[in-house]
């Protein structure tokens, strides 16, 4: 589990809206994350490198 801090001004639940419209589904809608403003990227199963490559890619695409 890897959990990250938006950027100031920025919201999770925003982030994780955004990164869902690609594709990528991430924790942020528990009231817990909610209200400390945080997401987790958790890898479970078959996770590749090719696919935390395109997750890694696209948070940092969507958090500047």
């Amino acid at each position: 589990v890897l959990t990250l801090v938006p950027p100031k001004g920025r919201s999770a639940p925003a982030l994780g809206e955004a990164l869902e419209r690609h594709g990528i589904y991430l924790s942020w809608r528990s009231a817990y994350l909610v209200r400390r403003n945080l997401i987790q990227i958790c890898l479970m199963g078959d996770a590749t490198e090719e696919g935390l490559r395109r997750v890694l890619s696209q948070v940092a695409t969507e958090m500047p």
